[in-house]
């Protein structure tokens, strides 16, 4: 107790039952917990555990909201100094509000509620508050499994790999991709009428011809779909082999005349 001793005071008035306890200045290791024990003597003690105290915050934050929408978190940390409140510092910038609450036994409630507008850089991010009290100490509570934002959207940057020059006949492998949140659950395969031909993100072409005709793929999510440019592979057909191969001979017989 050596460590307390000058720093303490009991302010309450034990016959209203109020035994508030009155730390200043407060250090970095006064976090707790604090529980209040009544000696008699050698007639009786008891410690109230059940009624401990700690210096300790909390954040409560929606876990899962889509880009644009408003956030609203919350800060919480309990103390006895109503003349005295901490002081909230947030990791994240935006709207910052301040609340008390009178709570029993002598306790109050301080909670700082930051509002801010969710965008694709918040995704993934941690979101941790710091409550600095009079006298300098400094507690902070940094959730490591608080996802400030989820920022989800419909599949964008949907692109189809595939090999784009291929001789008749040939079998072709396609595959489709895209940059969504959350990922993409579904690819879907049209043909440039909006005709199903297949489902699974790659897709393969089996003896294609120069009939086969312009497709493209679609990225589906739980917040909606994209699809990508169309694609039109470029076939090589034997005649059109044949007829290089004709314009080429034709071409060498007209140089040899002209010699």
């Amino acid at each position: 107790m050596q460590e307390y001793k000058g720093r303490t005071e009991l302010v309450g008035d034990i016959t209203q039952k109020n035994c508030s306890l009155k730390i200043d200045p407060l250090r970095q290791s006064d976090r707790g917990p604090f529980y209040f024990r009544i000696e008699l003597g050698d007639y009786d003690q008891h410690s109230y555990r059940n009624n401990a105290v700690s210096i300790t915050p909390t954040v409560s934050v929606k876990e899962e909201v889509v880009e644009g929408q408003n956030v609203s978190a919350s800060c919480s940390v309990s103390h006895s100094c109503p003349s005295s409140p901490p002081e909230f510092t947030w990791t994240h910038s935006g709207k910052k509000r301040f609340q008390s609450q009178q709570l029993t036994n002598g306790q109050w409630k301080a909670t700082s509620v930051l509002t801010f507008k969710a965008t694709k850089a918040d995704h993934n991010k941690p979101l941790s508050c710091t409550v600095r009290y009079k006298g300098g100490l400094i507690t902070s509570q940094h959730h490591k499994e608080l996802i400030v934002c989820f920022c989800a959207d419909a599949p964008v940057n949907v692109k189809v790999d595939y090999k784009s020059h291929v001789k008749e006949g040939e079998t072709v492998q396609l595959k489709c991709s895209s940059e969504a949140n959350p990922p993409a659950n579904s690819y879907l395969w049209k043909n440039k009428a909006g005709a199903r031909l297949h489902q699974g993100q790659s897709y393969k072409l089996i003896n294609v011809s120069r009939h086969t005709g312009v497709l493209y793929c679609t990225a589906n999510n739980t917040v909606g779909e994209s699809k990508s440019s169309p694609v039109q592979l470029n076939v090589e057909t034997c005649l059109n082999l044949n007829m290089m191969n004709i314009l080429i001979n034709s071409y060498i017989c007209c140089s040899d005349s002209c010699l």
